[in-house]
């Protein structure tokens, strides 16, 4: 990644707290600050669920109303007027208490709507409360440098970019035809294909690029003929995700390090399983442009070589990523795996077959074979049928 992304996850504490002492009733009024990033030793994890479908289903009750909260305050962010937008806070909270459900929820939303591109990733809560430490009022309290990201200074500006970032994702997923293999092959490829990672981030002149390269709008509406909005490896992970969400399939930005910080992505496929696709690597930078494979759907054997995972995405909890595959998904069978009788199905005679060739009944070779692995564990045996049956009656 980068100096100034590193500097953002240092800053992932609190900058400040301080007591201004408003009397108010007998209350004093106090502020927490941060930018949006990750810190790399989080004391606690969260509820401990396994990652399902959104890093929101890991947020307590709490927290997930200080998500909600932001989710419907869009317009008033948007309009950029307001210097606070309250949300309700439970009874009896104490303000330690506050900050953790502040930090967890707002990274939690980061990573669960990439879609909102526009953002800034300055956080501040304001909070009064009484001399027990009980929180009154809670509130997001705008920025000194607005509710926007600096690559935008307008509604206007905000209002026309979003209407360019969904005509643009709307042509991308109708575009990606077949099954849901072929539609992530293809979101893959035209990352890859219609962008370039940005050449200022890369040769270290991190101030010449845009705010717009950590964000998905970079991979997707950037502007060509200005290469300070290509995108770094979270425009990538960020549009990839827009992309999947809006054809309906499962997927995840994850977080961590490949020897300095980066994101990529996982994602669920059919055969119900989680694989790593890292669009960034596959981009790399060269005199022409080169389409490759090498981190296209891969199982935890294979990513655990140069990335590592780091669950914590905030100061107060650790999340958990998706549980990858051990082995990589089989590029060899593609949108085909688990129609083991090669009739463009899959349903309960793919398992009759499997179960059939497990006792001998049967013979399996070639595209047959690779496709009744449907578990990706290089073997075939009862449990591809099972996973097949379950997929068929779904």
């Amino acid at each position: 990644m980068n100096k100034k992304l590193i500097s953002l996850i240092i800053v992932a504490i609190l900058l400040l707290t301080s007591s201004n002492a408003l009397a108010l009733g007998g209350e004093s009024y106090d502020e927490v600050s941060f930018e949006l990033g990750k810190s790399l030793n989080p004391p606690t994890k969260l509820n401990g669920l396994p990652y399902g479908s959104s890093f929101f289903e890991q947020l307590n009750s709490f927290e997930r109303t200080v998500f909600y909260a932001r989710l419907e305050n869009l317009d008033a962010f948007r309009n950029g007027v307001e210097d606070e937008i309250f949300f309700d806070v439970p009874a009896n909270t104490k303000a330690e208490d506050l900050a953790v459900a502040f930090f967890n929820a707002c990274y939690a939303f980061d990573f669960d709507h990439p879609e909102i591109f526009w953002l800034s990733k300055t956080m501040r809560l304001g909070y009064y409360s009484n001399s027990s430490g009980t929180v009154s009022r809670a509130f997001f309290k705008k920025p000194d440098t607005g509710w926007y990201n600096t690559a935008y200074s307008s509604k206007n500006q905000i209002v026309n970019a979003e209407a360019a970032f969904n005509a643009k994702v709307n042509e991308i997923v109708s575009a990606a035809k077949g099954k849901d293999y072929d539609k992530v092959l293809y979101f893959h490829n035209w990352l890859v294909e219609n962008n370039q990672y940005n050449r200022f981030v890369y040769e270290g002149n991190i101030d010449g690029a845009s705010q717009l390269a950590w964000s998905a709008a970079s991979a997707l509406i950037g502007n060509s003929n200005d290469t300070k909005d290509d995108p770094v490896c979270e425009g990538y992970a960020r549009a990839f995700k827009v992309l999947c969400d809006k054809a309906g399939i499962i997927s995840a930005l994850v977080s961590g390090s490949v020897g300095e910080l980066h994101m990529w992505n996982a994602v669920k496929m059919p055969n119900d399983l989680w694989f790593a696709l890292d669009a960034t690597f596959d981009d790399p930078i060269s005199q022409s442009p080169v389409l490759s494979h090498k981190y296209f759907l891969k199982g935890s054997k294979f990513m655990s070589r140069t990335h590592t995972e780091n669950g914590s995405i905030t100061t107060y909890g650790t999340y958990a990523f998706p549980e990858l595959c051990e082995n990589d998904y089989p590029m060899n069978a593609g949108a085909n795996l688990g129609d083991v009788n090669l009739d463009n199905k899959i349903n309960t005679g793919d398992a009759v077959s499997i179960l059939l060739y497990v006792v001998g009944e049967q013979n399996l070779i070639g595209e047959a074979k690779i496709c009744a692995d449907f578990n990706c564990d290089t073997m075939i045996n009862t449990g591809d049928a099972v996973l097949i049956l379950k997929y068929a009656t779904n």
